[in-house]
């Protein structure tokens, strides 16, 4: 269960246009995520939950809806601008989510710096309902429960064979997209969250609970 930020479609003909196509041509058997998306928040897992428990999702889904209404009456919460500087392959995590360098797991990811206007609105909503969830639930939420990566990202596909070289045509494609996406930012404009639960990590599969217009 995850509370994300689905992209607009628009938005999505844009990245298929723009990037998709160009990592398409270069025929390393690349599957893009269909329901492309920005995660606010993984609240639950098979690794956290490994059993489901009706009862849990319930309360946590209350805790929720409350948190959200309270911010948007409190601050007037608004359509969210998220920010993107870069596009890359995703990179592989170890233990205690340290980052092996020069591995990738595979994925391609665009990711936005925190602390960039806009996309700091996002961080700090997503940790104060880090802290919230904790404080109202603590028998559910150890003290230890936080979010996965301090960041903004979101996965546009990934590979779909095991190991392969890489070529000059792929390090020069990422390469061109470093330089374009550093200097002109992609912006995604996202009215809405979505509470949703899924068995895939793209969100093929994500069955949508509740939704929460900004």
């Amino acid at each position: 269960m995850s509370i994300v930020a689905f992209f607009p479609d628009i938005y999505k003909k844009q990245i298929a246009t723009n990037i998709i196509n160009k990592i398409n041509d270069l025929n390393y058997s690349f599957v893009p995520v269909t329901n492309l998306h920005c995660t606010l928040l993984s609240i639950s897992s098979k690794e956290s939950f490994p059993e489901t428990n009706p009862y849990f999702n319930k309360l946590i889904r209350k805790r929720v809806e409350v948190f959200l209404k309270a911010r948007k009456k409190k601050q007037d919460l608004t359509k969210i601008k998220l920010k993107f500087n870069e596009i890359r392959p995703g990179t592989w995590h170890g233990l205690h989510n340290a980052q092996i360098p020069d591995a990738s797991n595979g994925t391609v990811v665009a990711i936005g710096n925190p602390n960039t206007k806009d996309n700091d609105i996002f961080v700090t909503l997503a940790n104060e309902l880090v802290c919230y969830l904790k404080n109202e639930l603590g028998a559910i939420f150890s003290n230890d429960y936080d979010r996965k990566f301090p960041t903004v990202w979101s996965t546009l596909g990934y590979f779909n064979r095991k190991d392969f070289g890489i070529t000059k045509n792929f390090a020069d494609t990422f390469n061109q997209l470093k330089i374009q996406y550093r200097k002109d930012l992609m912006k995604i404009v996202v009215d809405r969250f979505s509470l949703v639960e899924y068995s895939f990590k793209d969100l093929s599969d994500a069955n949508t609970i509740l939704e929460y217009p900004l």
